[in-house]
């Protein structure tokens, strides 16, 4: 009964609040994670802090100090050694993608490889492993002046040696590209005369076809990147004739087309394209750029909140398939090159104010991987590298890069999988490490070949998605975490497996099983009780929890042996599944609080072998992470979380409270105080640090917070005096469910303000409450959706109104949820 999620549950708000009241709380200056202990003069302790107030202190092991700075705990003696560390610190390992062609499987979703024709210094044909690719396109043929194919301009009208390429690789296909960046400007002219003519544009498509013959090309792509909107039936007119010529032999025709909603809504007829294109080559990247008055990522993954222009991959790919391009013909294209500013001011998140005239004149503009490589990515490079899933940059002083890692690069791979894309062109493999300077050669097709080409085999065609429906068809997670406390509630509180319907939920969680020194789970009452809601409701997964706030402090010698330990891993993983299987539970909740950066490895870890095991056993495996966007990065490997669990549960709450000493909202959806604390902010982060959206789930409270104020309570910000009155059921300081609010509210004289967007909250005389309504519920399930996000989980189903005691429906939250995250269409199995 003293176990709760995370630190944002009410038992753990209760410990604080009676410390509060008994002046025992010592104050952190932070609201989670640790940081030093101001009473220690030799620097030797720490503080573990949650809602801004400290759980305990705790010591370095011997030979070590505690680091401010770094916020862990290094070698040295004494506080005036810790300097130096900060200085020679090691900058964090760079992602290296796995791949191993031994085990990997064939291809399957197409991987084009862009070669360039114009010379690179270093680079030719022998520097270039072809088996990572599917297509070749050779960069870029030109139209002579009478609309015939040319290869004037080019050293060779073809790929030296491409003939003896096509021995060693038969399933490689070649293909040539006809215009670019550049010609499509310089010759605009040129192309829309094509375009408009019937009879040039066949002179054109006989002469593409003797050229492919002879250069023994398999297709040709069509690189206009600059069409006028009357260019529009003109050029669908022109692609007809020439798949009608070049079909006659096998011959494949693709388009390369921009990457911007706005040129793709007025310049290109898909309708009338379906039948000519093979499939389309989109252009995903030179969004942002020297010529723009802040610096950006020229090809970011995400859209990001901030960004309504809607210049990132997910958006354009949204647009193709909401305009009816299937997504068997979108082939994602994926930079090997980065754009570079001058920017002003100290800051170096984006958007960044740039300095526009000397951003164009800056030579290095264009900064290809390799050059990335050798003079950002070395190991004695003085640039700051931010690696992130969805843009990653670096910066020195006032020069600011965005570019694609083989991190992202492994991220756009796996949303291509997600959304059932074809595949990715990577332009170009002249740009790319090719001479091992950042690792193993070509680290980004590297990516791409150990995401498509990842065990287990499937073909294209076969890959179905992977989420199966319930009883609505659900395809998203509902995760309803049930307590073992609940039942210990008295009156009309009291609520236990009798009070509950989880035919809502994809998962019920129960929170929380102990563990016994010898590393084995045990099963209380409450938890055999489960069992007849198992038997009645079998499509839904049923998990068992370990951790929270009172376990995970209670027994941190056990889960500290579990991160350093193998062998205790090891043991551990394997009594789960035994116990896990013979109580008949489908799977593990891993709720450690108070994870350390220091613990950060062994946690990764201890994830990968109870993944390992419990996979092998057919049962999931869901994570629990939580706090500031500092703790987190911190603390938590998020990329391996996502690769070695089922889901990955964001804790999107507690981000203000009494420790405050005012009032707020502890789960705001966009905070006014544009602080970063807020559920948006902390999605995004998460997102763009490597979790899958398909894995992240967003948590809804069913709960609320409340403080006594300095005087009679009024719209925030007020000071407060500490936690507000205990409710009638849940008998806590700082806490009341749904229920509780709503009881409160329906008795009248409470005063309501606030907005779905930025949090509900109420005041009567000195009591002040924060929570979420119906309508927040439903804007941050709209997010879930925009967002293609895994799903949604509620703390905890005994805070709705279950009986109900004062809404018009039983479970109004849970309801809420049904609602809007339901879908009425049957889903692939």
């Amino acid at each position: 009964m003293t176990n709760s999620k995370l630190s944002f549950g009410p038992w753990l708000m209760l410990h604080i609040s009676i410390l509060v009241q008994h002046g025992t709380a010592l104050s952190c200056s932070k609201s989670f994670g640790v940081e030093p202990d101001t009473t220690d003069p030799s620097c030797l302790k720490f503080r573990i802090c949650a809602f801004g107030y400290s759980l305990g202190t705790r010591s370095c092991s011997p030979n070590e100090v505690f680091d401010g700075s770094l916020l862990k705990c290094v070698t040295g003696e004494g506080c005036n050694q810790l300097q130096s560390q900060v200085k020679t610190s090691p900058q964090p390992t760079r992602y290296q993608p796995d791949f191993q062609k031994s085990t990997a499987c064939p291809h399957s979703n197409y991987i084009v490889c862009s070669y360039p024709a114009w010379g690179i210094e270093g680079f030719g044909p022998d520097k270039v492993d072809f088996s990572m690719c599917t297509h070749v396109i050779y960069v870029f043929a030109t139209i002579s002046d009478d609309f015939i194919i040319s290869s004037e301009g080019i050293p060779s009208p073809n790929i030296p040696g491409q003939e003896s390429i096509r021995a060693k690789y038969p399933d490689l296909s070649f293909l040539i590209s006809v215009g670019g960046w550049e010609a499509s400007q310089s010759g605009k002219h040129l192309f829309k005369t094509l375009f408009a003519s019937a009879e040039n544009s066949q002179t054109f498509a006989d002469s593409v076809v003797r050229y492919l013959e002879k250069y023994s090309f398999d297709g040709l792509d069509m690189a206009f990147l600059h069409p006028d909107p009357s260019d529009k039936d003109n050029y669908a007119r022109f692609m007809a004739i020439l798949k009608n010529a070049l079909s006659k032999n096998n011959h494949i025709l693709t388009a390369s087309i921009s990457g911007t909603i706005g040129q793709l809504t007025h310049q290109f007829d898909f309708n009338a394209l379906q039948s000519s294109v093979d499939h389309y080559h989109v252009m995903a990247y030179e969004y942002h750029g020297f010529w723009n008055e802040q610096a950006d990522h020229h090809s970011p993954l995400f859209k990001r909140f901030w960004d309504k222009s809607g210049l990132d991959v997910e958006s354009v790919v949204q647009f193709l398939q909401e305009t009816g391009v299937p997504p068997e013909k979108i082939v994602l294209q994926i930079p090997a090159f980065g754009r570079s500013f001058i920017t002003k001011g100290l800051k170096k998140e984006p958007p960044i104010p740039s300095d526009k005239d000397k951003s164009l004149a800056n030579k290095d503009k264009y900064v290809s991987y390799s050059k990335i490589c050798e003079n950002i990515l070395t190991s004695n490079s003085n640039w700051t590298f931010v690696d992130q899933a969805s843009a990653p940059y670096a910066f020195l002083d006032q020069f600011w890069v965005g570019f694609d890692s083989p991190y992202s690069v492994r991220n756009k791979a796996m949303y291509i999988l997600r959304k059932r894309l074809r595949g990715a062109l990577l332009f170009h493999l002249g740009d790319e490490d090719f001479n091992d300077v950042c690792g193993p050669s070509y680290q980004l097709l590297t990516s791409i070949n150990s995401v498509f080409r990842a065990p287990p085999c499937q073909s294209y065609e076969d890959r179905k998605p992977t989420v199966k429906p319930t009883h609505c068809n659900k395809d998203k997670k509902i995760i309803c975490y049930y307590t073992s406390w609940s039942k210990w509630r008295t009156g009309l509180g009291k609520f236990d497996t009798s009070n509950f319907d989880p035919s809502i939920c994809t998962h019920v969680v129960y929170a929380f099983l102990d563990i016994s020194k010898e590393f084995v789970l045990s099963a209380d009452e409450e938890s055999m009780e489960m069992r007849k809601l198992q038997e009645a409701h079998p499509q839904i997964k049923f998990l068992a929890s370990i951790g929270g706030s009172g376990n995970s402090q209670n027994h941190k010698s056990f889960y500290q042996s579990l991160i350093t330990d193998p062998s205790h891993r090891l043991k551990f993983a394997n009594s789960a599944v035994n116990f896990l299987q013979h109580f008949h539970w489908n799977g593990l909740d891993l709720d450690y609080i108070g994870l350390l950066p220091s613990e950060k490895d062994g946690y990764c870890k201890l994830v990968k072998v109870l993944k390992s095991k419990l996979s092998q056993a057919d049962l999931e495996l869901t994570v629990t992470v939580t706090g500031t966007k500092e703790h987190m990065r911190e603390s938590y490997d998020l990329l391996c979380l996502s690769d070695n669990t089922d889901a990955v549960v964001a804790l999107t709450y507690g981000y203000h409270d009494t420790s405050s000493n005012t009032t707020g909202h502890f789960a705001p959806f966009h905070s006014p105080l544009n602080n970063g604390l807020d559920v948006r902010s902390i999605i995004n982060f998460l997102l763009s640090g490597g979790v899958a959206p398909e894995k992240l789930i967003l948590s809804l409270p069913a709960f609320g917070e409340t403080y006594t104020t300095e005087g009679e309570a009024k719209d925030p910000p007020q000071i407060t005096t500490g936690p507000g009155l205990k409710g009638q059921f849940t008998n806590a300081l700082g806490v009341l469910s749904y229920t509780e609010l709503c009881l409160n509210f329906k008795d009248g004289g409470w005063t309501k303000g606030g907005s779905a967007e930025t949090g509900i909250y109420m005041y009567k005389d000195n009591q002040w409450v924060s929570y979420d309504d119906r309508d927040c519920f439903q804007t941050k399930i709209q997010y879930v959706l925009e967002h293609d996000l895994g799903g949604v989980m509620i703390w905890e189903v005994s805070f709705d109104d279950f009986r109900p005691l004062c809404s018009d429906e039983r479970n109004p939250l849970l309801k809420t949820i049904e609602k809007h995250l339901c879908t009425n269409e049957t889903l692939e199995n």
